[in-house]
């Protein structure tokens, strides 16, 4: 059986963007400029790096034979990641 490899449900990236998307958007910053974007981007991670952190990407981690095992038994389809 073959499963894309960009499938989102097998690439748990797409939650780290996710959240690092919406930390960018809880601070409201006002974007006009590439230098805007990398300074909300730059304090949105350093968010990302305190303490309670590491166990989201811990989690993360540990859930790839779950994702794994949910998208062979779609055959590919939908899952609820």
């Amino acid at each position: 059986m073959y499963f894309d490899s960009l499938s989102p449900d097998l690439n748990p990236t797409e939650n780290v963007g996710s959240v690092l998307k919406g930390l960018v958007r809880s601070t409201r910053p006002v974007i006009n400029s590439r230098e805007d974007l990398v300074h909300a981007l730059t304090a949105a991670f350093q968010q990302m790096q305190g303490p309670g952190w590491r166990q989201f990407f811990i989690d993360l981690v540990q859930s790839m034979p779950t994702r794994l095992a949910e998208v062979a038994g779609a055959q590919g389809g939908h899952t609820r990641y």
